[in-house]
């Protein structure tokens, strides 16, 4: 592969969500939507993330490198899991391929319920879990609280589930990642289970 396809700490925000293997998608790696008109350097993309400390820049670009060469190499990087177009625009899942058929982790990056912080506690992570073997999504989620981001937890794994077969994953022995946010959402499937979070946040009608 052309090594100038990749990214490097001098290219700038602009630069990686208008790369042509992320451009689909590219927004979607960003803490916010807004930040999408940031002129920064990938070497200052600690300052997307107030929250978070001992970012390093260039693990945020290796783990972005590797989705452009998995996109380049033609394995699907992102999915979406809601048809409703004003939460599609919002949320998705980034895949990092592990073996054919291993469990699966789902990440939920933190940013207290303001962003998303998926360039340093989500990618990352995913790419080294898939380097292990496994398989890893990384969830970009709806913002502004707790219970909006556990209704994405919850509708994206029930999605990783029904899609299983496609994705090439085992459902036995999955596990739920986060860090400080995202850490309250795995902790909230923890303590309910997936089935009662689901009844919690999606009722059934009453007749």
């Amino acid at each position: 592969m052309n090594k100038s396809f990749l990214l490097t700490e001098t290219n700038t925000i602009t630069d990686m969500i208008n790369h042509p293997a992320l451009a689909d998608f590219g927004e979607h790696l960003l803490p916010r939507a807004q930040d999408k008109e940031s002129h920064l350097l990938l070497h200052d993309v600690g300052r997307l993330m107030p929250w978070h400390s001992h970012i390093m820049p260039q693990v945020v670009v290796q783990a972005v490198n590797r989705m452009i060469t998995d996109s380049i190499a033609g394995k699907k990087v992102f999915y979406h899991f809601y048809e409703e177009q004003s939460k599609k625009t919002q949320t998705g899942l980034f895949y990092f391929r592990g073996k054919e058929g291993a469990p699966f982790a789902l990440i939920c990056p933190g940013g207290g319920f303001v962003y998303v912080g998926s360039l340093h506690e989500g990618f990352p992570l995913a790419e080294v879990i898939s380097q292990k073997g496994y398989n890893a999504f990384v969830l970009q989620y709806r913002t502004g609280d707790e219970m909006t981001a556990c209704e994405d937890m919850t509708a994206a794994l029930f999605w990783i589930f029904e899609n299983a077969e496609s994705l090439g994953i085992s459902t036995a022995g999955y596990s739920v990642w986060g860090g400080s946010a995202g850490a309250r959402m795995a902790a909230d499937l923890g303590s309910l289970g997936l089935l009662h979070l689901a009844e919690r946040i999606f009722p059934a009608p009453q007749p």
